[in-house]
């Protein structure tokens, strides 16, 4: 299940990005995946292989969900 902490930072995010200008359809969509209780949605767009998850995606408001060190760890377990 996705932690209520995860979803109020994507909406931080996107808060912050509208405010500084930054925005297009792909950030509306994500708002309204990040406001709905459904996390199997939000896995979908997170995991999926169709068309529209692949969209998404390319505009993931998922800045700083992770710490430095969990990135760091994941990038060296890749590279492994």
């Amino acid at each position: 299940m996705c932690c209520d902490t995860d979803r109020t930072l994507i909406l931080a995010n996107l808060y912050r990005w509208r405010k500084q200008g930054v925005w297009g359809p792909a950030y509306e969509e994500w708002q309204e995946i990040a406001r709905c209780d459904d996390d199997g949605a939000l896995f979908a767009a997170m995991l999926g292989h169709d068309e529209d998850a692949n969209r998404l995606r390319q505009s993931m408001p998922f800045v700083d969900l992770l710490s430095q060190d969990e990135v760091k760890r994941l990038h060296e377990e890749a590279a492994a």
